[in-house]
């Protein structure tokens, strides 16, 4: 038997042992929550009001981050979309928003194109996009053309 104490191991994936039922995957939350800010999402549901249907925009609070897209990234978008104003957005689980939703952070509208949840490591992240038919007018705001 040896005279000295042993030295403890480094906790990571490689540690782990399989069969425990626990993640083989290191703890990231903390340096997750380190990256992300708090962020306001102003999300735009759509709610029966008064027999009618209207957009509401209802305020979600979650940690986030948001991040450009690089050039090699746009050049996988098809060539009619390179031009638009792509970001990944980071945020925890507590919110999951849904493909095609609409959202405003800051005074801009942005639309979720794909989401990418990441139940181990406790994030989410979304390709979005800046919805410009968001600048559009109602369908009533157009003159009536009809024949």
């Amino acid at each position: 038997m040896s005279q000295y104490a042993p030295v403890p191991l480094a906790k990571n994936a490689s540690s782990k042992n399989l069969i425990d039922g626990s993640s083989a995957l290191p703890d990231m939350s903390p340096a997750i929550l380190e990256y992300l800010q708090p962020m306001n999402f102003g999300c735009i549901e759509k709610q029966l009001v008064n027999g009618y249907i209207q957009e509401v925009v209802v305020t979600k609070k979650t940690l986030a981050v948001k991040q450009a897209f690089s050039p090699k990234q746009l050049m996988m978008k098809p060539e009619g979309q390179r031009d638009w104003n792509w970001f990944k957005i980071h945020t925890l689980s507590n919110i999951k928003l849904q493909p095609d939703s609409v959202f405003i952070l800051g005074k801009t509208r942005y639309r979720i194109m794909s989401l990418f949840d990441y139940p181990e490591y406790g994030y989410i992240e979304y390709d979005v996009r800046e919805d410009y038919q968001g600048d559009l007018p109602n369908a009533g705001d157009f003159p009536n053309t009809g024949g």
